[in-house]
């Protein structure tokens, strides 16, 4: 789907939630697929980054709306290869 979790706000208005969990700070880089890059455009203004860090000792939570493109640097990290 390019989320985790579907859920509303209190006015009704859909909210797709992406959640991504860390152990380390709250810099530490993260990996997000081309599906959940593309969703997150798609559906920008229902889109939520939920961001967990520190999460075994003193855990911390933020949360980013709106397309991770528009919010984050993104660095490509893997390249489908086909044969012919």
């Amino acid at each position: 789907m390019g989320y985790d979790i579907q859920s509303f706000d209190p006015d009704g208005k859909p909210r797709r939630i992406e959640v991504k969990t860390t152990r380390f700070g709250l810099m530490t880089p993260f990996f997000a697929s081309a599906n959940e890059v593309e969703t997150s455009k798609r559906f920008a203004g229902e889109y939520h980054l939920y961001r967990l860090f520190k999460f075994e000792k003193d855990p911390k939570l933020f949360i980013v709306n709106g397309a991770l493109s528009d919010r984050f640097k993104l660095k490509p990290t893997q390249f489908q290869v086909r044969i012919g």
